[in-house]
């Protein structure tokens, strides 16, 4: 019982605690210190954390900040205590560290009072922690307070399992059979000069994708040992493997000096522009846009390629008609050969019963008789077009990417429409027919007064059969008259049409262009798809080069020269150049055979070639306000390595080799380990590298070490060897010291192989604390 009173009543004070492990070093090296919380213990009491540190004024202020200064963690569930010590909150993470010299995670249990409680925490509130299950593990909490522990009900960050490569088994002669596993979030591959670290990666992204490998390492020119056989398994259950490849898994593969050999490229449209536009893509507006722009095109060239069919059509039809007047004769001479057999009808007719007035009488009754019919053919022909005409309505086709219920949907609404529309047409179609018949019978009318006339006053004409053939000369030359006008007429209306033709199809590269202006307007007003500090933007480029060659391969060069006020396709031209004026004197020339072709073209696919959509939607890129033409080379790869990772609109695995080759420290150190620490919580990355502040500025969850044995660094039994571990790992393999991967721990191996290795891991402990 005394001894009971006794333990109650002891009290240690925290000047105590302090002085302790002040006078200790190593001891405090080896403690990690925890203060518990709640209503009634720890260092709250009467308080929680937050409110202690949101408050002030109660006197055991000065004992609970010293505690808070000696503790590392802190036993609390509460979102306000993990914010408040993450420097989340009323204080930032500066002032949090100032006052209480770190940063500190959180922790909790499930505090079982009874047995039903053990492993089960108050409202599910679990304590989730990313850490070998060790001293050292756990005082990895200390220097990722936030990162490697998470109190929640479910399990946090955690990804799709067909979106996480889970092991590589390899079956080659020169590897170890060993699986060879990766964490989901961020893996680094490391080892010294020709180790194997590429090769495993680039083996990995072959397997699952040969082509995108190809295509990428054509460009940056590499060419490594391919593996016999490799299986990839994913976290789902399925395997690829390099003799049976398939195409259901993505990933995205960066190999060495990839970013560089791509920010070098100097074409009309580069990958980077498509690699843009994927990114953009991810976006419903975007897409909806960009397939607009496609569909406008699409019907626009179908449009312009009819046009340019009737314009030919249009053109063939003048010349049909001006050789039709031209073998008719001239107007002049027909108007002269009238009044001379007039002339001489006059002469003869002086001698005869015939009077002056018959004569005119008849003369004109001839006439008008042979307009009146050329108008009743003509009016034959309307009313059996509008008694052959069924309906004025036709219902457009529907688009294949409509779903088959909107579809059902428009096509009956069409078809009531069309039956209202029908029979709509047919009580106006009678009105026309009854129009038209009426016309009919007027001209009809006239006929038969002129044919009265002809058929009172032909007998006397009869009678002198000189004056008759002159008669039917006169009428014959007044039809040649008629024909002439008629056909003078509709070869104007065949000119007017032809030239309306002429300016329309001349417009192409005004209506090309508005097209894709409409959608770059769209890309630049849209706010939504800047990320990651990229601001995406987007502009409508001229082909001027393209379009230029393509003049010299469709016309003859020595007559392009010729021409040289249309277009001067030795210089540079630009889309300032290409007027309204200018295309449609050249497509006159075209038409009209002004300019030779070149040998095996015709004019209609000179034509569809010529009015082509001369241009492209370019994109553009900054950072910081800088455009990706302005930055280092360092700040364009970063850019790059941004726009790659992000351009996969799923959550696929991304593996990258090297990318610190491509990049400055700066950049490293500011941009891309922050990056890669907010991409690895929602996908899985995959790095090989030899800088130390990416595996540990990235808190890696998975250190891969290389190595092909050599005289000084022995493997096992195999040419390549790897080993896997945590960054807190630092113990070697017993029973396996004497050779290189098994001789230290993982730790040890970070501060051999890496550059500044010893350096990264001081300043990654002392990142959150004094």
């Amino acid at each position: 019982m005394a001894y009971k009173k006794g333990i109650e009543q002891y009290v240690l004070s925290s000047s105590t605690l302090v002085e302790v492990f002040e006078s200790d070093p190593q001891l405090r090296k080896d403690t990690i210190i925890a203060i518990s919380n709640s209503d009634n213990d720890g260092v709250s009491g009467l308080k929680t954390h937050s409110e202690f540190l949101t408050d002030s004024g109660s006197q055991l202020d000065a004992t609970r900040t010293q505690l808070y200064r000696l503790a590392d963690m802190i036993f609390s569930s509460k979102q306000a205590d993990r914010d408040y010590f993450l420097g989340k909150k009323v204080d930032d993470e500066a002032t949090v560290i100032k006052k209480y010299r770190s940063l500190k995670p959180c922790i909790h249990g499930s505090d079982a009072h009874t047995n039903d409680n053990i492993f089960e925490p108050s409202q599910n509130k679990y304590c989730w922690i990313k850490a070998d299950p060790t001293f050292n593990g756990l005082c990895q909490l200390l220097y990722e307070p936030e990162q490697r522990v998470r109190i929640s009900q479910t399990k946090p960050e955690v990804k799709a399992d067909y979106q996480v490569i889970e092991h590589v088994e390899i079956e080659d002669e020169d590897f170890a059979k060993e699986a060879i596993v990766f964490s989901d979030k961020l893996t680094c591959i490391i080892g010294g000069k020709s180790t194997g670290k590429s090769l495993l990666l680039n083996n990995i992204a072959r397997t699952i994708d040969k082509t995108q490998v190809d295509d990428k390492t054509e460009k940056t020119k590499a060419n490594g040992k391919l593996i016999s056989e490799m299986k990839v398994y994913w976290a789902d259950g399925s395997v690829v493997s390099t003799s049976k490849p398939d195409s259901k898994h993505k990933i995205v593969f960066i190999p060495q000096t990839y970013l560089n050999r791509l920010s070098d490229e100097h074409e009309e449209l580069t990958e980077i522009d498509e690699i843009i536009h994927d990114i953009l893509m991810v976006n419903p507006e975007m897409q909806k846009s960009y397939h607009m722009m496609e569909k406008e095109l699409s019907e626009y060239k179908v449009t312009l390629d009819g046009k340019i069919f009737v314009l030919l059509r249009a053109y063939s039809d003048c010349k049909k008609v001006q050789e039709e007047i031209t073998n008719i004769g001239t107007y002049d001479g027909i108007i002269k050969e009238i009044e001379k057999l007039k002339k001489q009808k006059d002469g003869l007719s002086a001698g005869t019963s015939l009077t002056e007035d018959d004569i005119q009488k008849f003369d004109k009754a001839q006439s008008t008789l042979t307009q009146i019919n050329a108008k009743l053919k003509k009016l034959e022909a309307d009313i059996e077009f509008i008694l052959a005409t069924d309906s004025v309505v036709e219902i457009i086709s529907v688009p294949r990417d409509i779903s088959d219920e909107t579809k059902k949907m428009f096509i009956d609404t069409a078809e009531n429409i069309k039956a209202v529309a029908i029979k709509e047409w047919n009580v106006h179609k009678e009105k026309i027919h009854k129009e038209l018949e009426f016309q009919k019978m007027q001209l009809l009318d006239e006929k038969n007064i002129s044919e009265g006339i002809i058929k009172l006053i032909e007998p006397k004409i009869a009678e002198n059969s000189a004056i008759k053939e002159l008669t039917e000369a006169i009428l014959k030359e007044e039809k040649k008259l008629f024909d002439f006008n008629e056909k003078t007429k509709r070869l104007k209306e065949l000119k007017s049409f032809y030239e309306s033709l002429v300016m329309e199809t001349s417009e192409a590269f005004t209506s090309f262009m508005a097209i894709h202006q409409k959608y770059a307007e769209v890309v630049n007003r849209n706010k939504d798809i800047s990320t990651d500090g990229l601001e995406f933007s987007a502009l409508t480029q001229f082909r001027g080069e393209a379009f230029s060659k393509k003049l010299g391969e469709l016309f003859d060069r020595r007559q392009l020269k010729a021409h040289r006020d249309l277009f001067d396709i030795d210089d540079r031209i630009l889309i300032e150049m290409i007027t309204v004026d200018k295309l449609k004197a050249l497509i006159a020339f075209t038409v009209e055979e002004k300019i030779k072709l070149t040998k095996g073209r015709t004019t209609e696919s000179a034509l569809r070639n010529l009015l082509d959509d001369w241009f492209n939607t370019a994109y553009q890129v900054k950072m910081d306000n800088d455009g990706i033409e302005e930055m280092s080379p360092g700040k364009k790869a970063l850019v790059l390595l941004k726009m790659l990772i992000n351009l996969a609109e799923s959550e696929c695995p991304i593996l990258i080799d090297q990318p610190e080759d491509d990049l400055d420290n700066r950049s490293i150190f500011d941009e891309l380990i922050p990056f890669i620490r907010k991409k690895k919580a929602v996908r899985q990355i995959i790095i090989v590298t030899h800088n130390a502040n990416v595996v540990l500025g990235g808190d890696a969850e998975e250190i891969i070490v290389a190595n092909q044995t050599g005289k000084n660094a022995l493997n096992k039994a195999y040419r390549f060897e790897y080993r896997s571990g945590s960054i807190e790992n630092d113990l070697p393999i017993i029973g396996e010291e004497k050779y290189v991967l098994g001789s230290r721990g993982i730790q040890q191996h970070i501060c051999d192989i890496l550059e500044g290795g010893k350096t990264a891991f001081d300043l990654r402990m002392h990142k959150y604390r004094m």
